[in-house]
């Protein structure tokens, strides 16, 4: 059984890594291109209802 389930562990540990690795490049890349997140939002952004045209 342990010999069955070894493969799949091994595979969940690589894309674990390759998730995390990805996860942090796209973090820095966000950083890079927009900078750092402000502390605090400005205002309160409130989600409105989209509005449709009548036609």
């Amino acid at each position: 059984m342990f010999g069955k389930l070894l493969p799949a562990g091994i595979g969940a540990v690589i894309g674990a890594i390759g998730n995390r690795l990805v996860g942090k490049k796209l973090v820095r890349n966000a950083r890079s291109a927009f900078g750092a997140p402000p502390a605090r939002w400005p205002v309160t952004l409130y989600v409105l209802p989209t509005v449709r045209d009548a036609s």
